[in-house]
This record gives structure tokens, sequence and C-alpha cells, in this order.
């Protein structure tokens, strides 16, 4: 598990909101809620294919259209907002230059860590929606919330 960048990430959005009051208005006030982002090392990224290839569990593969895991097939409408949510959050999430910048550059702190937020959201939201329509699913980016 990339367990630094998730504290990294969780670090910089806990800091952000409370540094902005963390009020009901504040658009990081869903932010604290975020607890833990887990995201494995065997998760490939292509331009429109997301692979999870882990040697203890089935093979999960997700395009826009469908996700396969362990030979079953799912195609649903929830498939195409959890995978637009996945390649966007780990599109964002690719490079630790990116955190960098954005500690260093305070003009747009709370700008970057906001979109990074809204991103985790989105992601956790989209996963669910489709683990409740497809049994055995579960999205391989764990996203826990307080």
């Amino acid at each position: 598990m990339r367990s630094v960048h998730a504290i990294m990430l969780c670090g910089l959005l806990a800091t952000t909101t409370a540094a902005a009051g963390g009020s009901a208005q504040d658009p990081l006030a869903p932010c604290a809620r975020i607890d833990e982002i887990r995201v494995p090392d065997e998760l490939h990224v292509d331009a429109d294919l997301v692979v999870y290839a882990p040697s203890s569990a089935p093979r999960l593969t997700v395009t826009r259209q469908r996700i396969e895991l362990g030979g079953r097939r799912f195609e649903d409408p929830t498939v195409g907002p959890y995978h637009a949510a996945l390649q966007a959050f780990l599109t964002q999430s690719r490079s630790m230059a990116a955190v960098t910048r954005t500690m260093l550059n305070r003009g747009r702190y709370a700008q970057v860590a906001s979109a990074r937020c809204r991103r985790v959201l989105e992601l956790r939201a989209a996963g669910l929606a489709v683990e409740q329509r497809f049994p055995g699913f579960v999205s391989p980016v764990r996203i826990r919330l307080k």
C-alpha cells in the first residue's frame, strides 16, 4: 500500500481544513472526515484501463463501460462514474512532486487541497455505488471516513 501518499494527503487536507476553520460553509469541511486512503501497489493505470492484479486475489479491470473481476463481467450505469473518479484520483495522485509543489506554493494551497479532497470523496461515493450493485466487488482504493 502507498501509505506515505495517503498520510501526506490526509495531513494536507486536515491542515487546510483546520486553517480554514472547518465551518459548514467551508468547501474543505468534508475533508476533515477523511481518515485513511489506501492505494495498492498492484494498481496499474493506462489511458482508459485500470488493472488491479494482486497475487492473492482475482484480477480486476476497470474500463469506462465495464468491470471484470475474476472472469465475471459487470456493465451498469455506475461503472462510467466509478472509472472517471478512479482515473481522476489516480492521475492527480500520481506524482509526489505535485504534493510538494502544493506545500511550497501557499497561494494555491487551499485550492489544490480542495480539488484533492473532492477527488477522494468522489471516488469513495462512486466506489460504494458499484459495490452495492456488483456482488463481490470491492474498490482497490480504500477510503475510510471518520
